[in-house]
């Protein structure tokens, strides 16, 4: 095994190891959503694994350009891609402010209504693509 593998491998299994043992404690309080405080720490955690994440794909896509010239054009087009259907979901988004009975945050803003609605979009793209993609390999697994 790869010694990269084996790397890749150890932090997966503390990182999830670390959130089982997080929401284990929250759960075991005796209220542990009663003043929100666990609700925003395990989302603080989710937000800490989420950058984790998305540093070591990008510190690797960088190794893996250096080491590979063919794959740095697919992943070029892949980013050219991915950027032009999120402008097109962000030309699609209505900011329109929602009128909300006892809603008092200041998330109920254009800007904010914007990304959301993109991340909505983008969101029923990946699904549409998913199951047209589990469709389609069942199809061709048939004819096979």
């Amino acid at each position: 095994m790869k010694t990269a593998e084996l790397i890749s491998k150890a932090a997966m299994l503390l990182i999830a190891a670390l959130s089982v043992i997080f929401i284990a404690l929250s759960a075991s309080e005796a209220e542990p959503m009663a003043d929100g405080s666990w609700t925003a720490n395990i989302i603080t955690w989710t937000v800490v694994v989420l950058v984790i994440g998305l540093g070591l794909a990008v510190i690797s896509e960088a190794l893996n350009a250096i080491l590979d010239t063919k794959s740095l054009i697919k992943s070029v087009i892949a980013l050219i891609g991915a950027a032009i259907l999120i402008a097109i979901f962000w030309s699609l988004a209505d900011g329109t402010p929602l009128n909300m009975i006892g809603y008092e945050g200041d998330q109920n803003t254009y800007g904010w209504l914007k990304i959301a609605d993109t991340s909505i979009f983008t969101c029923y793209f990946a699904l549409a693509v998913a199951a047209i993609a589990i469709v389609a390999s069942e199809i061709i697994n048939i004819f096979k």
